[in-house]
């Protein structure tokens, strides 16, 4: 219920899914496989929330649903499809997408406060959304 959560996941292959829902404190989750399917999904009621995937191929999907907070989302792998999902009521978002190509996808769907996404790939599909209330 409180407390830091540490999650680090450090594996060749095989899918790896993190998944952390705690009432408080700081939430870090570090996923840096070299390949297959990454799945990290952070859903706290608050606090701040880190999200790092780090792969090297493969699919990576990140899942951030809290409902207060700072929240930031870091997906730098050199390869794959990139999906990073920001759902949260309030507070400030931060979006950071930086594979060297494939398909890049960022939703960010808040109610207020300050989203900033930033997409910066080689080549391939960039497809940026941002859906906030206000």
């Amino acid at each position: 219920n409180s407390s830091t959560n540490t999650v680090r996941v450090r594996t060749n292959s095989s899918t790896n899914t993190v998944q952390v829902r705690t009432n408080s404190s700081t939430n870090t989750v570090q996923v840096r496989t070299n390949s297959s399917t990454n799945t990290v999904q952070v859903r706290p009621k608050s606090s701040t929330n880190t999200v790092q995937v780090r792969p090297k191929s493969s699919t990576n999907t990140v899942q951030v649903r809290p409902n207060s907070g700072t929240n930031t989302v870091r997906v730098r792998p050199n390869s794959g499809t990139n999906t990073v999902l920001v759902r949260p009521n309030s507070s400030t978002f931060t979006v950071w997408v930086r594979p060297n190509s494939s398909t890049n996808t960022v939703q960010v769907r808040p109610n207020s406060s300050t989203n900033i996404a930033q997409v910066r790939p080689n080549s391939s599909t960039n497809n940026l959304q941002l859906r906030p209330n206000s």
